[in-house]
């Protein structure tokens, strides 16, 4: 069963494009969680976060259908309270990294997500886990290996040795569909899980669905040379796609050439030194008024975007089959009001 993981862009013209091909929605917080279900009251809710609060249960309980604890001490203090709200599950983590980059690693030495495999097999399942139905695991990012997944599941299994009976097993994303060389790893995996423990099994990507689904549309608003450099200043910023700032990465860009002859720094609108995207080469001079076009950006970019420095975050338009754009959503002045002044 196929989950979208809401966390990597949850506008809502785009989940009711979505909506008929999926069986549900992963939600990560409350605001997540009620969004999704006034729009789709029909699907089911999977929630789990490291920061889930006594005092949201009552209003949660009415949004969501499957809930993965995140702690033992989760599992301890708040499932009581819990049973017959939901379908209860227990996030583990396997304790086997595969991410390079530790910002992104799930399983990370002290990491904050999930129960530590190695710790439930000195708990009592009998007095523990007592009304848990299911097991989440989320072990990878952008990864385009379903072997990694495998081994995950198989050290899963082998540690789950003794447990009641489990309904449900949700194995998460972090994958990249689109780029892996094979899927069988993935039906094996899935099959393991469900000759183990005969489960309902979940998949939850995110950013695999939608990352290819949006451009950033940006304009050059100026052009200069700076200690042998052409910069190129453009309308938006690198707080319209913070991972450029946070994980150190660079968009690619449509029109980019390796070896093209005209190089520029392309640097977005505020004051802050560093809201540069890279440096760029392209066959043709980059004029004022010229659009410059960022790819890949439907995942964890206007998710995350503000407004730093006043600037307004990007119109959302969408482009229908036959080539026509239709404008969506457009953010003005008395958004960024309402955010700012006071209520009283």
């Amino acid at each position: 069963r196929i989950l979208y993981a809401l966390k990597a862009m949850p506008f809502g013209g785009m989940l009711r494009d979505l909506e008929p091909a999926l069986d549900g929605f992963a939600a990560s917080s409350l605001f997540e969680a009620k969004l999704v279900c006034e729009l789709f009251p029909a699907k089911s809710v999977h929630f789990t976060t490291p920061g889930l609060q006594p005092s949201e249960l009552a209003s949660l309980s009415n949004v969501w259908d499957y809930i993965s604890l995140n702690s033992v001490n989760h599992v301890r203090v708040l499932a009581p309270r819990l049973k017959g709200r939901a379908s209860l599950g227990i996030r583990i983590n396997t304790e086997l990294s595969f991410v390079d980059d530790f910002r992104y690693d799930p399983c990370r030495t002290h990491s904050k997500l999930g129960v530590p495999i190695s710790q439930l097999q000195n708990l009592d399942w009998d007095e523990w886990c007592s009304g848990i139905q299911g097991i989440h695991i989320h072990t990878n990012a952008d990864s385009t290996d379903f072997s990694e997944l495998t081994a995950n599941v198989d050290a899963l299994c082998a540690n789950l040795r003794y447990c009641p009976r489990i309904a449900w097993v949700n194995v998460d994303g972090g994958y990249l569909f689109d780029e892996v060389t094979s899927i069988r790893p993935l039906a094996d995996a899935i099959d393991t899980v469900r000759n183990r423990f005969n489960p309902d099994v979940f998949l939850e990507p995110g950013a695999a669905l939608v990352r290819n689904s949006s451009v950033l549309v940006s304009q050059v608003v100026d052009l200069f040379d700076v200690d042998g450099r052409r910069i190129a200043v453009l309308d938006t910023s690198v707080n319209h796609m913070p991972e450029v700032l946070e994980f150190s990465y660079q968009p690619d860009v449509l029109e980019q050439s390796e070896n093209g002859q005209h190089e520029y720094v392309l640097a977005g609108s505020t004051c802050l030194a560093g809201d540069v995207f890279g440096t760029y080469r392209f066959n043709s001079e980059l004029d004022i008024g010229g659009r410059v076009v960022f790819t890949g950006c439907g995942a964890y970019t206007l998710a995350k975007a503000h407004r730093f420095n006043g600037v307004n975050l990007p119109a959302i338009w969408s482009r229908d089959m036959n080539g026509v754009l239709h404008l969506r959503k457009q953010y003005s002045f008395e958004n960024y009001k309402e955010q700012w002044l006071p209520d009283v």
